[in-house]
């Protein structure tokens, strides 16, 4: 039996943490809607230490970021090569999303989020 991870896990999730976002990519004429959990109080990077499971992670940086379903992203005919350098906002702010990050779902990555490295738009 394979486990819908969207209705499970991560639809409950979005519906409370969720907040509104609108993603522009360059070559497309409509903005799209999304939906995505705001980290943009800087997301903290981790980087593995050795191969010993005791030791702790070093923190490699802090970075703004969010994290927006792949499911929902495929669904408006978004890929993840469309979102370098795109404008994304939520939460009345508007960021430049410089780095993609797969977090996949059990079932893979399609079925997982993405986690959205982010600068501050110029603009702002």
């Amino acid at each position: 039996m394979t486990v819908d991870y969207a209705a499970s896990l991560y639809d409950p999730i979005y519906e409370r943490l969720g907040v509104a976002a609108v993603i522009e990519i360059a070559g497309l004429t409509a903005p799209v809607d999304v939906t995505v959990i705001d980290k943009s109080r800087s997301h903290e990077l981790f980087t593995a230490v050795g191969r010993d499971l005791a030791q702790r992670p070093a923190v490699r940086g802090l970075r703004a970021a969010a994290t927006v379903r792949v499911p929902e992203l495929t669904a408006r005919g978004v890929s993840r090569e469309d979102l370098r350098d795109a404008l994304i906002t939520f939460n009345e702010q508007t960021w430049v999303i410089k780095v993609t990050d797969s977090r996949p779902a059990p079932t893979g990555e399609a079925a997982g989020e993405l986690l959205l490295l982010l600068t501050e738009s110029a603009g702002d």
